[in-house]
Formats: structure tokens, sequence, C-alpha cells
């Protein structure tokens, strides 16, 4: 997961920045949330559903 989050972070970071603001992104536990020794990302509705269907 820290592989994948150093290729995507400088791409947030550019698309913000085309949009003129600041996204910085961070790994990091989620705080308050319980979940502080685990890693998992989040995939947007269209692209997992996409995803699903390819692999039926």
């Amino acid at each position: 997961t820290y592989k994948l989050y150093q290729q995507v972070a400088p791409l947030v970071n550019d698309a913000a920045a085309a949009f003129g603001f600041e996204q910085v992104p961070e790994y990091a536990p989620l705080k308050y949330a319980k979940h502080e020794a685990g890693e998992f990302f989040f995939v947007p509705r269209n692209v997992a559903t996409k995803v699903a269907m390819n692999r039926r």
C-alpha cells in the first residue's frame, strides 16, 4: 500500500494545484476510526463496479 501511496500522492498534488488548491495526501492511520493498525484504500464506486463486472 505504501508503494501505491508513493505513486498516487504526487498525482493528487498536481491535480489539486491545477484547480488552484492544496491537497496533501497522507499515509497514516485514520484517527478515531479504530483502524490504527490496518492498511486499506478506497476505490471510487464506479471503478469498483466496472472491476466487479469484468470479473464475471
